[in-house]
């Protein structure tokens, strides 16, 4: 018997802080050690380039830039979608001693997991 799981994440930001400081759980970096972040507002068919660092990512497989109410989100759909942020945020990472990334999921109430 074939059970098939119909989930949708939506992936609303990812975000790349530089830390100075070991943070503790439930800190977050402030906005003034953002070094990239994809927030989905600036979408060019399968690119989404980041206007913080200027790292451009690939939409791959069945992932797609969606309007959720005011925000721009990546839904991953029911397949393999993700976002390769491309060796260009690899190089950027690199050349950090500390960092922390952030991504919000929202997955539908409906979904069967």
């Amino acid at each position: 018997m074939k059970v098939k799981m119909w989930f949708v994440m939506l992936l609303t930001s990812l975000t790349v802080g530089a830390q100075e400081n070991v943070f503790l759980q439930g800190d977050a970096p402030s906005s003034e050690n953002l070094i990239m972040q994809f927030n989905f507002e600036n979408v060019s068919g399968v690119t989404v380039t980041d206007d913080l660092s200027g790292v451009s990512a690939k939409i791959i497989g069945s992932g797609e830039v969606v309007e959720m109410g005011p925000y721009h989100v990546l839904s991953l759909g029911n397949g393999s979608g993700f976002l390769n942020m491309t060796s260009a945020a690899g190089k950027l990472l690199y050349q950090l001693d500390n960092f922390t990334i952030s991504a919000y999921y929202c997955v539908a109430r409906d979904a069967s997991l």
